[in-house]
Parts: C-alpha cells; structure tokens; sequence
C-alpha cells in the first residue's frame, strides 16, 4: 500500500509494513496525523508524515 501509516505503538508486524509512522496513539499521535491532513490539503500539499 503506497500510503500505509500506523501508529508508534502498533504492533512489531503492523511497524514492519507500514510504509509511514504517526505518533503513539496515547500521545494523540493520530488526531495530530489528522490535523497535518487538513492542513496539507488547504496549502495543497501532501501531508508531511508522508514526505519521503
């Protein structure tokens, strides 16, 4: 998958495949990843989480 994220604190299998990492979600990690969406897309921009 081109843009598979996962969280910090995602398992040892799901790390290994995800293409891309947010912050843990205790640490709000996904919210933050969904505000850096929003963000991106009103500058028309790809988000910064998954800048290569």
């Amino acid at each position: 998958v081109p843009h598979s994220v996962a969280v910090a604190n995602a398992t040892d299998e799901v790390l290994r495949v995800a293409r891309h990492r947010v912050g843990a979600s205790a640490d709000e990690g996904v919210a933050d990843a969904l505000f850096e969406v929003a963000r991106a897309a009103r500058a028309g921009e790809m988000p910064a989480f998954l800048a290569d």
